[in-house]
């Protein structure tokens, strides 16, 4: 109970700080960028999405680089653009058997 606990409360800032950068974008300020690896951004998104995914009766894969991947920009803006597409996807299968519902994020480092 105590790690789910810790779970929400980690979900709960990950998606304060994904608003924050939000409005920050709409306001035209300027972003904090920095170095990070888009497989931890997936992941992130991914367990903070958990609960729309087990509620919509979708599977959920994650195929990512067995070594980081790091890029550089707004690691706040980038989860927003995964959640935008997970969000996206959900409403787009919807209308499909629930045994056919399945989203996978891939994730290979540049060649």
């Amino acid at each position: 109970v105590r790690e789910a606990l810790d779970d929400v409360v980690s979900e709960d800032k990950r998606a304060a700080s994904i608003i924050s950068g939000l409005r920050t974008f709409l306001k035209q300020e300027a972003l904090e960028t920095a170095d990070f690896d888009i497989n931890s951004a997936v992941r992130n998104v991914a367990r903070m999405l958990a609960g729309e995914f087990n509620t919509n009766g979708t599977r959920v894969a994650l195929s990512l680089n067995p070594s980081p991947v790091v890029v550089t920009g707004s690691e706040v803006q980038i989860e927003q653009v995964l959640v935008n597409l997970a969000m996206n996807s959900l409403h787009a299968l919807r209308e499909m058997k629930p045994d056919d519902r399945a989203v996978r994020f891939t994730m290979a480092a540049p060649s």
